[in-house]
């Protein structure tokens, strides 16, 4: 299992998929910038907008990441999963990659408790 990622991730065409659709095209209309030079660059960027952010319904907050080499922000939601017979509300950073091999990724963060040892790394 990849646990690379402290946060889950979600390729955007399941999250739309699964009611995500508006909250995409909600972040398309935000007019953020397709990438950035560095992360200090993308978390100065999310500091100055962020309240526009907190207007959706249905996106929690930006998120700074590498995709395909590239800085970006992207949004993040809550969405529910369920893991062992329970059922937890977990943050899911919407990607996309076009070569991502699994729609999503479970991260480190959401893994704690569970028979995976998520402080081993390669």
């Amino acid at each position: 299992m990849d646990t690379g990622v402290l946060t889950s991730r979600i390729d955007s065409k399941l999250a739309n998929r699964i009611g995500y659709l508006p909250a995409h095209k909600e972040f398309s209309k935000l007019g953020i910038p397709s990438k950035f030079e560095t992360f200090t660059d993308a978390q100065e960027y999310i500091d100055k907008n962020e309240k526009i952010v907190y207007e959706s319904t249905q996106i929690k907050r930006l998120a700074k990441i590498v995709e395909n080499g590239v800085v970006k922000v992207r949004p993040v939601f809550d969405i529910p999963i369920k893991i062992s017979d329970k059922i937890k509300i977990t943050e899911f950073i919407s990607t996309e990659s076009p070569d991502i091999l699994q729609p999503i990724t479970i991260g480190r963060a959401d893994l704690t408790g569970y028979l995976i040892d998520t402080s081993n790394t390669f």
